[in-house]
């Protein structure tokens, strides 16, 4: 399995996480989910330190010499997964009131960021006229698989709406980590539609 392929599928069991997320929310309430989310965030901050810093860490270490990208090994190991734990902290924060769009939001970042880059790569031609590092092809199969996540948690209108706004902003040129304008827009989209 190539490295690509390796990255995008331990994103997409990001998926857990939003399991997780409604599960303990339901039955311990928002602490909880809250304090496993920054928790989580300090531990793979602290871990990608110890590795820039030849410490090695079971599982940890193997887990970034595995699947981490050649440029950004030394760097910023981890980056990828420490995001992701940032976007989905912040859903919990901004939406916390509706635990379904938290969730949802989660979901279409998981599913719907790593299905249109696995897709994108391997059968993207037509590529996006506004970011020609993106393809239609690879941004339609995340949008498809981010709206049966989201549908998960949500109606299908607010899934539909919360997948177009993630892929829309996945899709974008901007600088700023996907991992953490995704589920953020995706979960602003949703809040007006429900």
């Amino acid at each position: 399995m190539d490295l690509e392929t390796k990255r995008q599928l331990i994103h997409a069991s990001g998926a857990a996480v939003a399991l997780y997320v409604r599960w303990s929310y339901n039955a311990l309430g928002f602490l909880v989910p809250f304090a496993t989310l920054v928790l989580a965030i300090i531990f793979l901050y602290l871990a990608a330190e110890g590795y820039k810093r030849k410490l090695r860490l079971p599982v940890v270490s193997n887990f970034i010499d595995a699947a981490e990208r050649t440029e950004v090994i030394e760097k910023s190991p981890a980056s990828g997964a420490l995001f992701f734990f940032i976007g989905s902290l912040f859903s919990l924060l901004f939406f916390s009131s509706n635990i379904n769009v938290v969730c949802a939001s989660i979901l279409i970042l998981a599913l719907g960021d790593s299905v249109s880059t696995l897709v994108g790569r391997n059968f993207g031609h037509s590529k996006i006229f506004y970011n020609p590092s993106k393809s239609w092809e690879g941004t339609a199969a995340g949008f498809l698989f981010a709206f049966l996540g989201a549908a998960t948690q949500v109606s299908p209108p607010t899934a539909l709406i919360g997948a177009l706004a993630g892929m829309l902003v996945e899709s974008l040129p901007i600088k700023i980590n996907d991992n953490l304008t995704m589920p953020v827009f995706a979960g602003l989209a949703m809040s007006f539609a429900v």
